[in-house]
């Protein structure tokens, strides 16, 4: 865990030059080329302070915000992501975008999409939740399609199943998206199982991976 006091995107910042190291001892071969790293990134008050007693004291943070930033990472695995952000950081309704971020040696495009919203305890209002560090030939690999993946979370996220299968259906015959399968294979679940009432708590990504965010 890090702490960034300034600026949020300064966290952002981080999070991609950490992937770019990532790609790098993948490239040089380093366990095999299949090392991953998934991080989240959330902004938000924290309290901090020593725990322990005089023979050995850590500093820790506590807050909802930590807690966030830690479902965030543990999303990762399920959408295949780099970087999972929340809209508190990136600041910004568009569900796609890109952005020039300044890091240590150069400036490089960085590259972010919708994926879904969370709404873990404490929260009131559900977070938008972003996937950042795109690769930009994915990013331009979808951008015909977006209006249609865009589609699929609404209608998932709606309870409109059937519609968000269809969708979803329609569109992988054109282009391949991790994410778009992923939720239509949930909606299919959904539709043979039946729908779980937490959907009115508008629970969405819990709901896709099953997790359980206290």
């Amino acid at each position: 865990m890090a702490i960034f006091p300034n600026e949020p995107e300064d966290g952002l910042k981080a999070a991609v030059e950490i992937q770019n190291c990532v790609n790098q001892l993948n490239a040089e071969g380093f366990m095999q080329g299949l090392l991953k790293v998934g991080i989240g990134v959330h902004k938000g008050p924290v309290l901090m302070g020593t725990v322990g007693h005089t023979d050995r004291m850590d500093v820790t943070v506590i807050a909802t915000t930590v807690n966030i930033a830690s479902r965030l990472e543990n999303l990762t695995k399920f959408f295949d992501a780099k970087i999972l952000t929340t809209d508190k950081v990136l600041q910004t309704r568009a569900r796609w975008s890109s952005s020039a971020v300044q890091l240590s040696n150069s400036e490089e495009p960085v590259y972010s999409r919708f994926v879904g919203h969370l709404c873990p305890k404490g929260v009131s209002t559900p977070l938008r939740v972003f996937s950042v560090d795109i690769p930009a030939g994915e990013f331009a690999k979808l951008k015909p399609h977006r209006a249609d993946v865009d589609a699929v979370i609404d209608f998932f996220e709606s309870s409109d199943l059937k519609r968000c299968v269809q969708t979803a259906e329609a569109l992988l015959e054109k282009v391949d998206d991790h994410i778009v399968r992923t939720y239509m294979n949930k909606a299919q679940g959904y539709l043979k199982d039946g729908i779980p009432h937490e959907f009115d708590k508008l629970q969405v990504l819990p709901l896709v991976f099953d997790q359980k965010f206290g």
